[in-house]
């Protein structure tokens, strides 16, 4: 059984994508565009490894259910993080629990899911006030 890495074209989940590769594990990989996962194909894979990317939009429950059938282990990196959202609990905080929730209950309804693993990064605590600095945008932690 494949083992299911949610936002796998994300910074972390693209390093879960690799360490999974080089150590032999079938790896179904989520990205809501395909497009953006193209490098993941580049990636090393070791002798009895392999990886399949498939559209998955965690708002999209019929999606997130397609993508969870058959995998026995999930490791949830996806994340709605915009830099300079204008309303974080709308923006960000709203599609995350809604995302989640539908991952759990697609997890329920599979019946096969025998662990998750869900990841985070310090934008779950950084300012969503941002700044522009000469042509940079910064950010500063509360």
């Amino acid at each position: 059984m494949a083992v299911l890495v949610t936002g796998a074209a994300g910074f972390i989940g693209s390093h879960v994508v690799a360490q999974l590769l080089q150590s032999g594990a079938q790896v179904r990989a989520t990205v809501r565009n395909p497009k953006n996962a193209i490098f993941l194909n580049s990636l090393p894979v070791a002798n009895g490894a392999s990886l399949q990317i498939v559209t998955m939009d965690l708002l999209d429950f019929a999606s997130v259910r397609s993508a969870v059938s058959d995998c026995k282990d999930v490791i949830h990196c996806a994340a709605s993080l915009p830099v300079g959202a204008n309303d974080a609990q709308k923006d960000i905080v709203d599609p995350s629990i809604e995302g989640t929730s539908n991952l759990v209950k697609a997890l329920q309804q599979a019946g096969v899911v025998e662990r998750i693993i869900h990841t985070s990064s310090v934008a779950a605590i950084r300012s969503t006030s941002h700044e522009k600095r000469n042509n940079l945008f910064c950010c500063g932690l509360v």
